[in-house]
């Protein structure tokens, strides 16, 4: 497991994730008001699946739509999903 100063802020990712499939951030975040039910994985399986996002991108988005729309346990897996 990385140490907690190689981890990366999901903002980090924000750069490359706007080059690398031609969307702002907002506009990522305006597609994510429109899941059903915004669990922490439903969120990443419709990135991933629909959208074609990596998994990491696909978390950074999902932790941070997560933290805007408070949602609980924002960031963390949800076994129950």
């Amino acid at each position: 497991m990385p140490s907690k100063a190689t981890l990366k802020a999901p903002e980090s990712y924000f750069p490359e994730i706007e080059e690398a499939y031609g969307r702002t951030i907002a506009q990522w975040m305006e597609t994510l008001r429109a899941v059903d039910t915004p669990s922490h994985m439903k969120i990443i399986d419709r990135l991933r699946f629909t959208h074609g996002l990596a998994p990491v991108h696909a978390n950074a988005l999902a932790v941070h739509f997560r933290a805007l729309t408070h949602r609980p346990n924002a960031g963390q897996s949800e076994a129950a999903d």
